[in-house]
């Protein structure tokens, strides 16, 4: 017996409900029988390579992978190698979990499903993930198991905004590349070396194009200039580490690419119209939450 159940990603009706959230070594690698679970599974591969198999499908991984399972789908994770990871169980919608379980109590003798997702195709592996994917995760690891009866509120504001925030960089990712078509090394090129310097003439290499046809290209295709792009992108990972790692201003500038932190400070000035200090402090007097160095 064979069945189909189409999810869908609708982005205005997203409000994500974490059921399991970890990051795990395993010295001896890892050997996950073919299994099926009622969440959606996203697994981010930080050290290691194996075989993840999904359905009919046999995919090999490696780090910095991303490796997503839809709910009711079997498939199974093998490595003889040591393996360090972060994995998310979640459900995009609060409802969805009931609906699911009821789904799979009424058709238990399902042996395969196919999973068709209309607002966002969702890649069941995307490869060499951005630096700041791992701290993203973290961030969701780091509240869903900290639960504490006096703090039941913010707990779970805290634990629906870093997971939203997940989710926005992941689809924020797979967007990116489903889009950018030609441009794709230059694209992963950028994700991977933020906290480097990055030569236009680098870039237009990796695509065998000039640098003034890859400038020319780039922003057919964008809407904006590489350099906007890389600054843009930079600004978001500033972003992410001023409100969720107690670094200070400086380092934060280093991270993503500025050795001058007063020029890094202009910069975000200009996009944020606050500076990096005043951001922070903003963000964590809003959310209750202790001030950060600065």
């Amino acid at each position: 017996m064979t069945s189909t159940l189409h999810y869908t990603v609708d982005l205005t009706r997203l409000s994500p409900e974490v059921h399991l959230a970890r990051r795990a070594v395993n010295e001896t690698g890892i050997n996950i029988p073919t299994r099926v679970i009622p969440d959606y599974e996203f697994v981010h591969i930080l050290a290691g390579s194996g075989s993840f198999r999904i359905l009919d499908r046999d995919i090999r991984y490696g780090p910095g992978d991303l490796l997503t399972t839809p709910p009711w789908v079997r498939h199974s994770y093998s490595s003889p190698h040591r393996c360090e990871y972060q994995f998310v169980h979640l459900d995009f919608y609060p409802e969805t979990h009931a609906r699911r379980t009821a789904n799979q109590r009424v058709e238990d003798g399902i042996r395969k499903l196919k999973i068709a997702t209309q607002h966002f195709d969702i890649p069941l592996c995307c490869r060499r993930m951005p630096r700041e994917i791992e701290q993203c995760f973290d961030n969701v690891i780091a509240i869903a198991p900290a639960f504490d009866i006096a703090d039941f509120p913010l707990y779970h504001v805290r634990l629906k905004r870093e997971t939203l925030r997940l989710l926005e960089a992941l689809f924020g990712v797979f967007l990116r590349r489903k889009q950018k078509g030609v441009l794709h090394r230059s694209i992963d090129y950028i994700d991977q070396h933020l906290p480097e310097r990055i030569p236009i003439g680098t870039l237009a290499r990796l695509e065998r194009l000039s640098k003034c046809h890859y400038v020319v290209k780039f922003k057919k295709h964008y809407g904006i200039t590489p350099n906007a792009y890389i600054t843009r992108r930079r600004m978001t990972l500033a972003k992410n580490l001023l409100e969720n790692t107690p670094l200070r201003v400086a380092d934060v500038a280093l991270r993503c690419g500025y050795e001058d932190p007063y020029y890094f400070s202009r910069v975000f000035k200009k996009q944020e119209r606050m500076n990096p200090s005043a951001y922070r402090l903003l963000l964590h007097d809003r959310l209750g939450l202790d001030a950060q160095p600065v």
